[in-house]
């Protein structure tokens, strides 16, 4: 039995006041915990010093991940992202297009195959293109993209013909990389897309909602992108 247990059983046993009971658990004990806290610190300082020591004097290993960390996401966030949306609309001197280009169908349907049109504008993800700059045997170019369950579609130039061009479809870019790639885009409205193992361009039969969007020789109608990046 340890003195302290000695102490209360005989303060208990002798009747001693219960303020002398009250006084010396309080202190007794209280005594005790901080001490053995304090011991508990410097403890657990030597053991830090330790680490630093081990490692010439750098930080324990658990702050040195943190660190590192730390320092990997403040990398990613300050990089350049490689991608944004666009939206494209027709572009004329004297007046706003109140169409825009769209991926034709319901919201969240099947993405393969579905065609491309004009249509009024509206606050919809079937009017905006995620641009994803890469290359394609060896060329810089630009593809305009959707992903729909994790896989990527693009707009693609079909083989189906229409308007007197080649319609242009939403296709898995996994297989149609060569069919989807367009020139990298310059500040000129009919040089915007533009595709690049083509001499064809992105057109539209007219400015109106349901016009049909195609690929044709000679380069591309007038368009205008919003959003980002921006030329």
């Amino acid at each position: 039995m340890s003195f302290a247990q000695k102490r209360l059983k005989f303060v208990e046993s002798t009747g001693t006041i219960r303020a002398e009971k009250e006084k010396f658990t309080d202190k007794r004990f209280t005594g005790i915990a901080k001490r053995s806290m304090l011991r508990f610190r410097r403890a657990r300082y030597l053991w830090n010093r330790k680490k630093c020591e081990k490692t010439k004097g750098d930080e324990p290993i658990k702050k040195k991940l943190l660190t590192v960390a730390l320092c990997a996401v403040m990398a990613a966030a300050m990089a350049v992202p490689a991608f944004a949306d666009w939206t494209l609309e027709p572009a004329y001197p004297a007046h706003v297009s109140s169409n825009a280009l769209n991926i034709y169908g319901n919201t969240g349907t099947f993405m393969q195959k579905r065609p491309l049109t004009l249509w009024t504008k509206m606050s919809s993800i079937d009017q905006q293109f995620t641009v994803t700059f890469a290359t394609y045997n060896g060329s810089k170019c630009m593809y305009l993209t959707r992903v729909q369950n994790g896989k990527t579609y693009a707009i693609n130039r079909s083989l189906n013909s229409v308007a007197g061009g080649k319609a242009a479809i939403m296709w898995d870019l996994n297989t149609g990389a060569r069919d989807s790639a367009f020139q990298m885009p310059y500040p000129d409205e009919t040089r915007l897309v533009n595709l690049l193992n083509y001499n064809e361009g992105l057109r539209y039969s007219g400015d109106y909602s349901g016009a049909t969007v195609y690929f044709a020789p000679g380069g591309s109608s007038a368009w205008i992108a919003s959003g980002s990046p921006a030329l």
